[in-house]
């Protein structure tokens, strides 16, 4: 009978433990939610480049033809706002758009981003 009551005990103690571990999981999921949210990861960061047609509307321009033209011209500076995501031995480059990075250059006066890009304006006259 004592050996009865030990085996309801532990059966008691285990069946709390996993509530709690449940409830503890549950709290680590919403931290680890939170925490993406805060720091991204380098998964959560990959998302954060955006393909030249995702980007063209939310940079002003209406269309991705017109996104991709601006950056051949120079606008953007690659390897900073601008990532040239081509399969290896690809000709055609395959822009992709760091967004928040092409917001704060585009917010930049244009004679500052000429000045960082190392060009001068002509003066007429």
């Amino acid at each position: 009978m004592e050996l009865e009551q030990q085996l309801q005990q532990a059966i008691a103690l285990l069946q709390e433990a996993k509530t709690q571990l449940d409830y503890m999981e549950s709290r680590m999921d919403a931290m680890q939610q939170a925490i993406a949210q805060i720091a991204p990861t380098p998964a959560s960061a990959e998302r954060r480049l955006l393909t030249a047609a995702e980007a063209a509307p939310l940079l002003g321009y209406p269309s991705s033809d017109m996104l991709r033209r601006a950056i051949r011209s120079g606008k953007f500076r690659i390897g900073i706002e601008i990532v040239d995501d081509r399969a290896p031995g690809a000709a055609r480059p395959v822009y992709k758009i760091h967004l928040a990075r092409a917001l704060e250059w585009l917010a930049l006066p244009v004679h500052q981003r000429e000045v960082m890009l190392g060009r001068r304006r002509r003066r007429a006259g």
